[in-house]
């Protein structure tokens, strides 16, 4: 019956996606550097977006902004611990129009990230009304109606949200360790994971911290629905965050509960995936072609 179900669902699939095609509601993708990028115009002028799953909506760099001419307001408060790194908050742009996936949209507000790059972030996230599908072996991203495509008999996969409001996919590693991860299109390599996970696994070796904060581990076998992958790269820290095992400052007390994660799952790993997702009612679809 299952098997019944799954092959209605790959037909139903690949018929309404390559009719949305020829209606633009498919786009091609490029990868730099493990990421993957698709054109955008920013204010009437063309770059290049990256793709992500994170919870930031739509963001451009400093010098894309600073190309353009667009006035960026500073923040009057202090940054978001969620958001260090890469894409950390520097300011926003007001009344942005862009035109991504061939639909022109006025942003009430964009936020500004520092980088040399003139490029832009842009978060798949947005679409929860939609059944979003990555084919990563084609290089395309589709839309499909949710009455289309329904995930709700052909999920393989369990998906939530986290408690950052980001998508979160339940694995399996070493055969017996079940960890929720946060689906990271935007993140180029495999897994990441935490202090408290690497520990369960072994991973963290006494002495190691002192030399490095974060150090690599193998994972033997890495349970992707009804996918088993063997030898896959984790990055994880050697020392014991002093806080609690997420970062202090992600959850206010009107936050919605989530899923708490152990750590990331990228593109490195679903590069050999199609995945159709249904984020607003939390339901996945894996198909390895």
């Amino acid at each position: 019956m299952i098997k019944n179900i799954l092959a209605f669902l790959f037909a139903l699939s690949f018929y309404s996606v390559g009719n949305a095609a020829e209606g633009d509601g498919c786009a091609q993708f490029e990868l730099e550097d493990g990421r993957i990028s698709i054109p955008i115009q920013v204010a009437g002028g063309d770059s290049r977006a990256f793709i992500n799953t994170g919870t930031r909506t739509i963001g451009i760099s400093s010098s894309l902004a600073e190309r353009l001419g667009l006035e960026v307001v500073e923040p009057d408060r202090p940054a978001d611990p969620r958001f260090a790194g890469l894409f950390q908050q520097f300011g926003t742009v007001a009344n942005l129009p862009i035109v991504v996936f061939g639909q022109e949209i006025e942003l009430p507000e964009a936020y500004v990230f520092n980088s040399d790059q003139e490029v832009a972030n842009f978060s798949l996230l947005q679409f929860r009304d939609l059944i979003v599908q990555v084919d990563n072996p084609q290089s395309r991203i589709c839309f499909v109606n949710r009455e289309a495509l329904p995930l709700s008999d052909a999920q393989n996969i369990g998906m939530k949200t986290s408690r950052t409001g980001s998508a979160a996919v339940e694995i399996t590693l070493n055969g017996d360790e079940d960890v929720w991860v946060e689906l990271q299109l935007g993140f180029s390599g495999a897994i990441t994971l935490d202090y408290f996970t690497a520990t369960s696994l072994n991973f963290v070796e006494d002495g190691l911290e002192a030399e490095s904060p974060s150090s690599n581990a193998v994972v033997d076998t890495l349970q992707l629905g009804p996918y088993e992958l063997g030898a896959i790269g984790a990055t994880h820290p050697t020392q014991r965050p002093e806080r609690s095992r997420f970062t202090a400052g992600l959850l206010t007390a009107s936050a919605p509960r989530g899923v708490e994660i152990n750590g990331q799952i990228g593109y490195e790993v679903l590069q050999h995936f199609i995945l159709t997702m249904d984020f607003g009612e939390e339901r996945m679809h894996v198909f390895a072609p």
